[in-house]
């Protein structure tokens, strides 16, 4: 696998500072751009839903959920646990 990001970025700052030299603008670009896509990445995982709203169809206090919820209910719930829900026919999408 190749490197990360934060790797290629840290190899540039130890090079620059093992030569005891300023960036050169290359350098600085490359640091830019590295910047850039970490912080694109971090806005896309920061903008990802969290919680999905869903509709129970079957009571979801039953193991293995053990949720305080009736039949007909709406909630928020994490969308791992959304997957599983809808999965085995407990809930819908609302």
């Amino acid at each position: 696998m190749g490197k990360s990001l934060e790797q290629k970025k840290q190899e540039i700052i130890d090079l620059v500072a093992t030569e005891k030299r300023e960036m050169t603008a290359e350098e600085t670009a490359a640091i830019t751009e590295i910047n850039g896509k970490i912080q694109a990445k971090a806005d896309k995982a920061a903008a990802a839903p969290k919680t999905v709203k869903v509709r129970f169809l079957k009571s979801p206090t039953v193991s293995p959920f053990k949720l305080a919820y009736n039949v007909k209910d709406t909630a928020p719930v994490s969308v791992a646990q959304a997957k599983e829900l809808i999965e085995a026919k407990f809930a819908e999408k609302a």
